[in-house]
């Protein structure tokens, strides 16, 4: 099975996240860990190739310091306190 090519702007998303994730001492096998992925997943989104929306969220939502589980994205959308 062939995987399309990664694009430019994916690779400079992925080194972003790269350097931040380093930047906190982590792993990839760590941010997996902590950000309920696969190791692959995380891999794939550093080196520019797509991921689902949901990895993309879970993986930036743990390297922003937030809990997944407790993570409303919709809190205060509704103009809600």
């Amino acid at each position: 099975m062939s995987h399309p090519m990664p694009t430019l702007e994916g690779q400079r998303y992925g080194l972003r996240l790269r350097s931040y994730r380093e930047d906190l001492g982590w792993t990839r096998e760590e941010l997996a860990q902590k950000a309920g992925v696969t190791f692959s997943e995380v891999r794939a989104l550093e080196y520019g190739y797509g991921v689902s929306e949901s990895v993309k969220f879970k993986i930036v939502t743990c390297l922003e310091g937030d809990d997944y589980e407790d993570h409303d994205p919709f809190a205060g959308f509704w103009g809600e306190a």
